[in-house]
């Protein structure tokens, strides 16, 4: 079972910090990489390096990143924190969670090479 420090040392990376240049706002990529743990676990077959390693950069790429509000960013962190806990969701976490999967679901099937297809799987189950 992976944890957000877990994969980033099996893939040879550190955690990127994307700062945003609008007062106010954050960039929200910490979600992703909880997203990616979710999915890895539970995946039963392991990825090398290098495919973790193009996970973690597909997913911190600035072109997939969204400069969102601080509080919206803080807001979409506790959807998915309640999602992958499995705890009642809130008002409002359908939203985050429906354009979380909106977003990702193009993404995944146009940019991620074949050999992650089992990731792309679990990633949309992990979404709904």
């Amino acid at each position: 079972m992976y944890t957000v420090d877990s994969l980033l040392e099996a893939a040879g990376k550190k955690r990127t910090k994307h700062a945003s240049n609008r007062a106010g706002h954050e960039m929200d990529h910490v979600v992703e990489l909880q997203l990616i743990v979710a999915a890895l676990n539970r995946l039963h077959a392991p990825y090398s390096k290098t495919q973790l390693g193009a996970l973690i950069d597909f997913f911190n790429d600035r072109h997939n990143m969204q400069e969102i509000p601080s509080g919206s960013n803080q807001l979409k962190g506790q959807a998915v924190r309640r999602l992958l806990s499995g705890q009642q969701s809130q008002a409002g976490d359908v939203q985050w969670i429906q354009g979380i999967r909106n977003h990702w679901h193009g993404q995944l099937e146009r940019k991620l090479p074949a050999d992650l297809a089992a990731f792309k799987g679990a990633l949309n189950a992990v979404l709904g």
